[in-house]
């Protein structure tokens, strides 16, 4: 059945540069965050969730006010896990090198495909791990979480149970 309401979208040009700038914008408003002054983010919800939840926009925003709504309504609003003494949870914030990292790796390779400098380090720190875990020759993978975790245990156990089989 063919769908007779189409929504007529726009094409808005991805932005790729003026990183500078603009992550200094959003670096000023992470410091401010973790100085942890702010309310928090379920007491408030009724102020800046009506601002975040709105309906599928026709056309892009654009980048400064992309990064106004980081600064306003996203990162204050964000997660006290990476506040110093909460144990709420056994995983923390990032720390200022992984944030770089991270944020580096994500423009210079999004993809884990092909050779760089951020994937053979990548696979280095795995082969100190093993080393740190006395696991010898073994490889793994980092994965971003549970459902991820259990996916690839899946999938290394049913590779287990074929070369068992043969």
């Amino acid at each position: 059945m063919k769908n007779t309401q189409q929504t007529e979208m726009h094409r808005d040009a991805a932005e790729t540069g003026d990183l500078q700038a603009l992550l200094a914008q959003v670096g000023t408003a992470l410091d401010q965050f973790l100085r942890f002054e702010h309310a928090d983010p379920v007491r408030t919800s009724h102020e800046w969730r009506p601002r975040l939840d709105t309906a599928l926009p026709l056309q892009g925003i654009g980048i400064e006010q992309v990064t106004d709504e980081l600064i306003t309504y996203l990162i204050p609003n964000g997660s006290p896990v990476a506040k110093p003494g909460f144990t709420s949870f056994i995983t923390t914030g990032g720390t200022t090198a992984s944030t770089l990292a991270s944020t580096a790796a994500s423009i210079a390779a999004p993809q884990r495909y092909l050779l760089t400098a951020f994937n053979f380090l990548e696979e280095l720190s795995l082969g100190w791990l093993a080393s740190m875990c006395s696991i010898g020759h073994l490889q793994g993978v980092y994965s971003s979480g549970g459902s991820v975790a259990n996916l690839l245990a899946l999938g290394a156990a049913r590779q287990h149970a074929f070369e068992k089989v043969g």
